[in-house]
Parts: C-alpha cells; sequence; structure tokens
C-alpha cells in the first residue's frame, strides 16, 4: 500500500505485508482505507488519520469472507460494496484457499498466465457481491448470480444514482442492477 502526496510529488510505502493487495477505498470519515487482500478472503483498515496511537496502523476489518474479494466501493450510506471474483464453497475444495499453504507453488504459477486462464475457466462462474457494515463489520445484504448468467466472477461494484454498475473479467459490457 503507498501513499503519493500531490503535493510533494513524493511517494511512501504504508504497508507492506499485505498479501494479494486490492481495492483500495477511502473511508467516509478519510480516516482509513479498507484494501481487500484477495488471497487471504479478507479486508484490513490502515489507519492514515485520527490519534496518533492509530495512525500507520493495520488491522483486519473482516475476515474469512464467503469468498475472494476484487475490490471494494463505498455505498451511498457509507457502508461498502465488495465484489467476489471468486465465491468460496463450505463442501468443495478451493484451489486458492488450497494454495495459501504453498508460496513457493503460488509464486511459479504467478508466472504461467496460461495455467491460471486454464484454472479460471474451470472454477464455478458464480456473481457475488455483498454490503458490508461500516460500523458492525457484518455482511448486511448480497446479491448473487449463482449461475454467472449475467455476472460471472464479479470485479467491480459501483453505486450510483440507485442503480449497481458491475464489472466482470469475463464480460465486454457493464451490467447494471436496480436497488
Amino acid at each position: 500500500l503507498i501513499r503519493f502526496d500531490l503535493v510533494t510529488g513524493k511517494v511512501r510505502i504504508l504497508d507492506d505485508q499485505l498479501s494479494f493487495p486490492n481495492g483500495v477505498q477511502l473511508s467516509v470519515d478519510k480516516l482509513s482505507v479498507l484494501v481487500c487482500e484477495t488471497t487471504l478472503a479478507r479486508v484490513v483498515r490502515h489507519w492514515i488519520g485520527g490519534e496518533n496511537k492509530t495512525i500507520g496502523r493495520t488491522e483486519v476489518f473482516i475476515d474469512n469472507l464467503p469468498g475472494l474479494p476484487d475490490n471494494i466501493r463505498l455505498t451511498s450510506t457509507g457502508n461498502y460494496w465488495i465484489a467476489f471474483a471468486v465465491v468460496r464453497h463450505n463442501n468443495k475444495v478451493n484451489l486458492f484457499d488450497y494454495l495459501r499453504n504453498w508460496p513457493r507453488l503460488r509464486t511459479i504459477l504467478s508466472f504461467m498466465p496460461s495455467i491460471i486462464k486454464k484454472i479460471e475457466t474451470r472454477l464455478p462462474q458464480h456473481g457475488l457481491v455483498v454490503e458490508l457494515s461500516k460500523d458492525t463489520r457484518h455482511i448486511v445484504r448480497s446479491l448473487h448470480d449463482a449461475e454467472g448468467l449475467v455476472v460471472p466472477s464479479t470485479s467491480q461494484v459501483t453505486e450510483y444514482n440507485g442503480h449497481l454498475y458491475f464489472g466482470s473479467y469475463y464480460l465486454e459490457h457493464i451490467a447494471i442492477f436496480k436497488l
């Protein structure tokens, strides 16, 4: 996680211990940023303001998510929408959860994009986004495309004017859902 100062042009590393950081979102109060750690199926909060004892600290915001989070965005109420690239199923072995314990194998696979592509095409297509409460850190709502017919493998969700706009690596368009 890096910070770029628009005034000075300087770059500073805020946290270099994140696991596959993805989807950075500034909180409503602008005191922290939330970051999806895709391979750990969690969201962490990094404090950038507030009390001196918390500035610079990173903490788990929510763990053991129902999928591997790709991006995170604010809702109209200040909660968070999280889009999931892969859904985790209780009764099925998840390759990405399995690979978590094999860092060298993950590194080797990262240099073989054709193998990753083949693995991705064999994963179940299940579009999922959840609304996460900013206060309780609980999931308050979820939207599923269990067959992946409209939005397979959600990469992005943005709320605007009473609609959700979905992106997916498998779509050539943006899907729209009226709230």
